[in-house]
C-alpha cells in the first residue's frame, strides 16, 4: 500500500516495481495526476490513459484519453458523432481487469477471515 499524499510515494512505486509499472488508467484526469504516473511509469515504455483530456506533454509514456464506451470494443455514437470500435482500448481494458481481479484476489487471501464492517 501506498500513500498518495506522501511526495515520495510516486519513486517508492518505482522502486517496488523494479521500473516494470506499463499501464496506469487515470480515473480522476487531473494534470497534477498525470504527472504523478508519468513518475511511477516505466521510463522504458508506459501507457497512460485517462478519462478526461489533459493537454500536458508526458516525458515517459504513451497518452491518450479513453471514452469509457470504448472500453466495451463497439462501435457507438456520440451527439452527431460514430464513434468507431478500438480494439487496442478493448484490449487495455482487459489487461487492467484481469490485474485488478488478481490484486483483488490476493487482497481477499490476505484479508482471510476477517469481518469488514
Amino acid at each position: 500500500m501506498f500513500d498518495y499524499n506522501d511526495p515520495n510515494t510516486a519513486v517508492a512505486i518505482r522502486e517496488r516495481t523494479k521500473n516494470g509499472l506499463t499501464l496506469a488508467f487515470d480515473t480522476i484526469s487531473t494534470e497534477s495526476n498525470a504527472k504523478y504516473y508519468d513518475c511511477t511509469l516505466s521510463p522504458k515504455k508506459g501507457d497512460y490513459s485517462s478519462l478526461l483530456p489533459i493537454n500536458i506533454e508526458l516525458e515517459n509514456d504513451r497518452d491518450r484519453a479513453t471514452m469509457a464506451y470504448t472500453a466495451f470494443g463497439d462501435n457507438f455514437k456520440f451527439k452527431p458523432n460514430e464513434i468507431p470500435a478500438r480494439p487496442h482500448d478493448r484490449a487495455f481494458c482487459v489487461v487492467i481487469l484481469r490485474t485488478w481481479w488478481r490484486l483483488e484476489k490476493s487482497w481477499y487471501t490476505l484479508l482471510g477471515s476477517v469481518m469488514v464492517a
